[in-house]
């Protein structure tokens, strides 16, 4: 089984990625994220979600 977090950035879906992992491990784990672009997005955001899927040892799969 596959567990797909709809993977934002914010703290809500962060959260519920580590719970995730916590719960059932990381091998069928995907972070599903838009790349949006830069003028709409922060850098701090980008670097958050970066950190934490890095954290969890996930990499993020974009849907763009």
């Amino acid at each position: 089984m596959k567990h797909i977090i709809c993977y934002s950035g914010g703290q809500s879906s962060a959260e519920v990625a580590l719970s995730v992992a916590n719960k059932y491990g990381i091998d069928n784990l995907v972070l599903l994220n838009h790349d949006i672009n830069q003028n709409v997005e922060a850098k701090t955001i980008k670097d958050f979600k970066n950190k934490v899927a890095e954290y969890i040892g996930v990499e993020i799969t974009y849907a763009n």
